[in-house]
């Protein structure tokens, strides 16, 4: 399992659009948006 987690970052880093303070497990399908990047994980 991954899991993403903001360290402090200027513009934040998201897991379906749920800011991700604390780690939070990433999943296939989930949409992930660090800054102004956003990506769909696959398997």
């Amino acid at each position: 399992t991954w899991y993403v987690r903001d360290i402090g970052s200027m513009y934040g880093t998201y897991v379906n659009n749920q800011p991700a303070r604390e780690a939070i497990p990433a999943r296939p399908g989930d949409i992930i948006k660090i800054g102004f990047i956003s990506f769909k994980l696959a398997q």
